[in-house]
C-alpha cells in the first residue's frame, strides 16, 4: 500500500507546487487561492473514490480503458484507451520540457546551452531539446527495468520533494505577514475566483489513477487501491494548500512570481539559498511526475493491444 501511496503522491505532487501555485494566486482568486486547493481537492478525493471502486472490481491494467471496456464496450473503450494513452505522453512532455528548464536554471544556462545548442533553431524558433530527451529515455529505462525497482526509485524522490515541500510550508509561514492576506478574498476576483481557481488547480491533482493502472500488480487491490488513492491525495491536498498559505502569506499575491512563485518569494524576503534547495525538490517532484506518465503507458498500450 505504501509503494501505491508514495506513486499517488509522485505523480500527483509536481508541477502543481512548483507552478500552478503562482498563477491561480495572482490571477484568479488572490491568497483565498487555499480555498481553491481545498475545493479541488474534495473533488479530486470523490472522482479517486470512483476509480478506487472500478479497480477493486476489475483489478486489471489500463486504467479507464478496462473501465470502460467492461461496461460500454470495445468502441468506447478504444477511444478511451488511446485518448488517455495521448494524455500520459503529452504530459509526459511538458513535464520533461520543465525538468529541463529547472535543471537549466539551476547550472545557469550552461548545460541547456551546451547540450542543445548542437542543433540549430527547426524553424520558428522551436529548437531540440535533448536534456529532456535524455530524462525521458533514461526514466523509461527504469520503468521498463521492473515495477519493484522503479518504485523503490520513486519512493526515495518522493520523500526528497515532500522534506521540500515540508520546508517551504514551515519556513515559508516562519516568514509570514498577516496583512498580505487582507482582504483574504480579493474583490476583483470575488468567491466567482476561488471557484474558477479550483478549477485549474484540479489539474494539479490528475495523476492518481496511475494507482488504479497498477491493480493488476497491487497486493489485495480491493483494499490497498482505496486506502492509497485516499491517503495520496490527502496528502497532496494539505501539501498544496500549506504551500498556497506560506507564499501568499510572504508576499502580496500581485507581486507573485508566475514562472517561479516559490523561488522568487524566498528571494524577497532575503532567504534566496532556498532557491537551490527549491530547486532540487522540483528536479525531484517533476522526476516521479514524469515516470509517473510513463509508468501506466505500456499497460495501457498492453490492455488495448
Amino acid at each position: 500500500m505504501w509503494d501505491l501511496t508514495a506513486l499517488g503522491i509522485g505523480s500527483t505532487l509536481g508541477a502543481g507546487v512548483y507552478v500552478i501555485t503562482g498563477a491561480v494566486a495572482k490571477e484568479k482568486a488572490g491568497p483565498a487561492i487555499v480555498l481553491s486547493f481545498a475545493v479541488a481537492g474534495l473533488a479530486s478525493i470523490l472522482a479517486g473514490l470512483g476509480y478506487a471502486e472500478f479497480a477493486s472490481r476489475v483489478p486489471r491494467a489500463g486504467s479507464s480503458f478496462i473501465y470502460a471496456y467492461y461496461s460500454t464496450g470495445e468502441i468506447v473503450a478504444w477511444t478511451t484507451g488511446w485518448t488517455l494513452a495521448l494524455e500520459y505522453i503529452i504530459g509526459a512532455a511538458s513535464v520533461a520540457r520543465a525538468w529541463s528548464g529547472y535543471v537549466d536554471e539551476l547550472t545557469g544556462g550552461v548545460l541547456g546551452h551546451r547540450v542543445n545548442g548542437w542543433v540549430p533553431p527547426i524553424g520558428a524558433g522551436l529548437s531540440v531539446d535533448f536534456v529532456a530527451l535524455a530524462v525521458t529515455l533514461g526514466l523509461s529505462a527504469l520503468v521498463a527495468f521492473g515495477v519493484k525497482e522503479s518504485t523503490t526509485v520513486n519512493n526515495w524522490l518522493t520523500v526528497v520533494n515532500l522534506c521540500v515541500v515540508a520546508f517551504v510550508i514551515v519556513v515559508g509561514l516562519s516568514h509570514a505577514r498577516p496583512s498580505n492576506w487582507e482582504p483574504f478574498v480579493p474583490p476583483e476576483f470575488g468567491f466567482s475566483g476561488v471557484l474558477s481557481g479550483a478549477s485549474t488547480a484540479f489539474f494539479a491533482y490528475i495523476g492518481f489513477d496511475v494507482i488504479a493502472s497498477s491493480a493488476e500488480e497491487a497486493k489485495r487491490p480491493d483494499v490497498t487501491i482505496p486506502f492509497a488513492t485516499v491517503i495520496s491525495l490527502t496528502v497532496c491536498c494539505v501539501a498544496y494548500m500549506g504551500v498556497a498559505a506560506a507564499v501568499t502569506l510572504m508576499v502580496p499575491f500581485q507581486s507573485i512570481d508566475v514562472d517561479a512563485p516559490l523561488s522568487a518569494a524566498f528571494q524577497a524576503r532575503g532567504i534566496s539559498w532556498a532557491q537551490y534547495l527549491i530547486g532540487v525538490g522540483a528536479i525531484a517532484g517533476l522526476s516521479t511526475s514524469l515516470a509517473a506518465s510513463l509508468f501506466p503507458l505500456p499497460r495501457i498500450v498492453y490492455s488495448i493491444a
